[in-house]
């Protein structure tokens, strides 16, 4: 008996569960199953280490890893654990940019235990089987539509049919442009998503030099969208985009609920403006930075230094839904405040 991967299913969304499981080897038979991404020009690997049953099967959803990238029981280990080919720039990230098209993930069944850098070392091991699998954003049948109106700009992702949807504002960090991967995955699951730059993209401003207005705006003009549900909208966002989102939330009651990721807990980084007046802001210290060997930069102790109390996003005077996964809470600790990240499940500020 053959040696055989099965992948199921092979063309799905991003986030649908996959099953993978392999057949036809001897009992307690080591192999290695591994995983490759390549996008945009950067490759992505992942991989790891099995030994079949008695019955000479093997069921990630089951199964345990032993080795790899990834271990114990993980049935999308090989997903999730994806990391940088070596050799490639530092600081890369799994980011999709053309969401119309999907992710082509190359799985391999590998006789015994061997260690997978990148594809050339596939040369040296016996491949049993292999299979691919598409994993797409943006269902075929959802629309992407540019939004140019007044001030704002972006890309409003729609569901087929004529609605309406739910709709959801979606932003990210201080990288800036236009970031369209989630609300690309979001209007495949049935909301109105709009994808919303406000820094770095088409004609807005290269720096972060917000007026706040334009957040309030956004809001309204997805509310009053004919495709959008007129019962409120919501807004998700990382980093930066997490803490606009709560001021966003702060001022039009449109937005009923916030998905805040790694937020900030005050405006800093960057000027802010609203109704022509300059808002007060932290300054942030950076002296606890550091680079990891993936050229990630992270922070021991991300320190605001003399808190202005108006900076803080005071968005508990909201009666909203927000959830916080994970928060920046700050704490004042003798002469500074110190930002530790905690998870908060799901909590109605009245």
């Amino acid at each position: 008996m053959c040696a055989r991967l099965n992948v199921e299913p092979t063309v799905s969304l991003v986030d649908d569960l996959v099953r993978i499981a392999v057949s036809g080897l001897k009992r307690l038979q080591p192999v290695t199953v591994a995983a490759f991404i390549a996008d945009d020009g950067m490759v992505f690997r992942s991989y790891g280490h099995y030994l079949s049953d008695d019955t000479g099967h093997v069921h990630l959803k089951t199964a345990s890893s032993i080795g790899g990238t990834y271990d114990g029981v993980e049935p999308m280990g090989l997903l999730w654990s994806m990391k940088p080919v070596p050799g490639q720039r530092k600081g890369l990230r799994l980011m999709k940019k053309d969401v119309s098209e999907p992710y082509a993930v190359d799985v391999y069944l590998l006789d015994g235990l061997v260690n997978i850098d990148g594809k050339d070392d596939l040369h040296n091991c016996e491949i049993l089987d292999r299979r691919q699998m598409l994993r797409f954003y943006q269902s075929p049948d959802v629309s992407a539509v540019p939004v140019k109106e007044g001030h704002l700009r972006g890309m409003l992702f729609l569901p087929p049919g004529p609605g309406p949807f739910p709709g959801v504002i979606d932003m990210f960090g201080t990288a800036g442009g236009l970031t369209k991967h989630r609300a690309a995955l979001l209007a495949s699951r049935g909301f109105a998503a709009l994808a919303l730059a406000y820094f770095g993209y088409d004609d807005l401003p290269l720096n972060i030099e917000l007026h706040l207005e334009y957040f309030r705006d956004a809001a309204d003009w997805l509310h009053g969208h004919p495709c959008v549900q007129k019962t409120g909208v919501g807004a998700i966002g990382v980093s930066k985009g997490a803490a606009l989102a709560m001021q966003m939330a702060i001022l039009n009651d449109k937005v009923k609920a916030v998905v805040a990721i790694n937020s900030y807990c005050c405006h800093c980084i960057g000027i802010h403006y609203y109704e022509g007046r300059m808002q007060p802001v932290v300054n942030c210290g950076v002296d606890d930075l550091y680079e990891t060997n993936e050229g990630v930069v992270y922070e021991r102790g991300f320190r605001y230094n003399e808190v202005n109390d108006d900076a803080i996003i005071q968005v508990e005077f909201r009666s909203i839904e927000i959830l916080h996964s994970p928060l920046c809470c700050s704490f004042k600790i003798g002469l500074y405040r110190h930002n530790i990240a905690v998870v908060i499940s799901r909590q109605t500020y009245t």
